[in-house]
């Protein structure tokens, strides 16, 4: 390895067995060149293993393979489908000591979206040569170290223009390259032989005693000079963002029970790449109307855009399942959905909705789960889910998963249901409606049916308290019953 190589590989040190154990990945699919012409299938390998067996010439390009691989997993790139495929020989640039290219499958076939080339000391080097001014750079030593400097005698010098002409400068230039131990011994051999030839650039020279006097000598060294090298990551990133969307779109499965047979589409946008990183929704245009609703709104608003997080509130005249679909088709990973819970106006015989005002719901698009949390923390918790790396499970871990409409089950209720409506039939002198008749339903009584589809069901109406509904619905209500208002608002 070179000097250069050397020197970044310090400054790196341990970065490769950083990316091999930053818990993303451990292995990458990987096509070598060997690999290519033997007309093989990638392989499985870790950056670490590439390196030792030399398919990566060093840790340094390993290291931006690595970078390269989280940045794409990181954006929504399915780690299944992406590859890095190494240069052919044939391809290899004149530049490039390796060279390599990160592969994303797409509808198309395998694209090339990055490419990541060691170009050694090649510019500098060169610009080096043409322009004759020294091109390093310096480390500064922590400790000084001595080194012991070979330079041509100058009587030796002067002769190279005598006895070489217009070749002296080369000549000269061999001599003073070589190293210390190289020097010592091309001194004691031509010493005992008398001549030595050498073929310098493909022409050949006698050398002879009085031109191999070298002075040795030993210096104090501050700092270490080296030419730096340089690896040339080159991303395509229209190409990359075609990848993120092929790889982020997907129709969700429809519902046995959803009469409109819509494929519904979802942009499962990773929370770094998606534009809107919540939205903020009422569960109707009752809700969004309340003073309390309106209160709490506004503080979320401010405490979002206090942690530069970028936010839409949906409070339109739409189904609530039509708006976590539409949102789901933005891309946008969570959903704040204020309930008659969160405003006080739950039912006041449901025991599970005491003490839970002021508490919101927060629904995870790709999951389509539920928690509700109190609106105090909902940002807090956006934040570390958007933007520190808190996944959704340990989101659930921390709040109890609320149960949407769909997700229960009105055979496993059938029992204790039973004795509520009949004590609240007696309570009211409700009678049962003939098979013959039935009663209108009311505008709203459709919401429970019309939500209760799959993950699409609001929280803001417990199943229990759907089911229950669903059973009053057969009763006739008496001219004085002000309840029907309360039945009807929840219907």
């Amino acid at each position: 390895m070179c000097c250069g190589c050397v020197y970044i590989t310090r400054v790196l040190c341990g970065c490769v067995a950083w990316v091999c154990g930053a818990g993303v990945f451990s292995e990458l699919n990987m096509l070598p060149s060997p690999i290519q012409l033997a007309g093989q299938e990638m392989i499985k390998k870790t950056l670490g293993d590439a390196v030792k067996e030399g398919t990566i010439a060093n840790e340094t390009l390993a290291y931006f393979i690595g970078r390269t691989a989280l940045f794409l997993l990181k954006a929504g790139i399915k780690k299944e489908h992406m590859r890095f495929r190494q240069h052919l020989p044939t391809e290899m640039a004149h530049y490039a000591c390796d060279c390599w290219d990160a592969e994303i499958e797409v509808s198309t076939g395998w694209m090339e979206t990055v490419g990541i080339a060691d170009r050694s000391a090649y510019d500098l080097t060169v610009h080096s040569e043409k322009t004759k001014v020294a091109l390093e750079a310096q480390d500064k030593l922590e400790t000084p170290i001595s080194v012991e400097v070979v330079a041509l005698a100058k009587k030796a010098g002067a002769l190279m223009g005598k006895d070489f002409r217009q070749d002296a400068p080369v000549v000269k230039g061999y001599l003073e390259s070589l190293s210390s131990a190289d020097a010592k011994a091309l001194q004691a051999e031509v010493e005992a032989a008398g001549t030595k030839d050498v073929t310098i650039d493909g022409k050949s020279f006698t050398l002879k005693k009085e031109h191999t006097t070298f002075d040795i000598k030993t210096e104090t060294r501050h700092t270490e000079s080296y030419t730096p090298h340089v690896i040339e990551p080159s991303f395509g990133i229209d190409r990359v963002f075609v990848a993120v969307l092929e790889h982020s779109y997907y129709a969700r499965e429809q519902d046995a029970e959803d009469k409109e047979k819509i494929n519904r589409g979802v942009l499962a946008l990773t929370p770094d790449v998606a534009p809107y990183k919540a939205i903020i929704m009422p569960l109707d245009q009752k809700v969004g109307s309340d003073a309390k609703y309106l209160k709490m709104v506004a503080d979320m608003r401010v405490q979002l855009s206090d942690n530069a997080i970028n936010y839409k509130v949906d409070d339109s005249g739409a189904s609530v399942g039509k708006r976590y679909a539409r949102n789901d088709e933005l891309g946008i990973p969570l959903a704040v959905t204020i309930d008659y819970v969160s405003i006080g106006q739950s039912d006041a015989g449901n025991d599970a909705e005491v003490g839970m005002e002021g508490t919101v719901t927060i629904r995870e698009r790709d999951t389509c789960a539920q928690i509700r949390v109190p609106a105090a923390e909902a940002v807090d918790l956006i934040v570390k889910m958007t933007t520190r790396g808190m996944k959704w499970s340990e989101a659930q871990a921390l709040y109890a998963e609320q149960k949407t409409a769909a997700s229960q089950s009105a055979g496993a209720v059938e029992g204790s249901m039973q004795a509520e409506v009949e004590a609240y039939l007696s309570k009211h002198n409700l009678t049962e409606v003939s098979p013959s008749v039935s009663p209108p339903p009311s505008p709203r009584a459709r919401r429970p049916s019309a939500l209760a589809r799959g993950c699409r069901a609001p929280l803001g109406l417990p199943s229990r308290s759907v089911q229950f509904i669903r059973k009053l619905h057969r009763y006739q209500f008496p001219k004085n019953c002000t309840d029907k208002k309360k039945i009807d608002r929840y219907g």
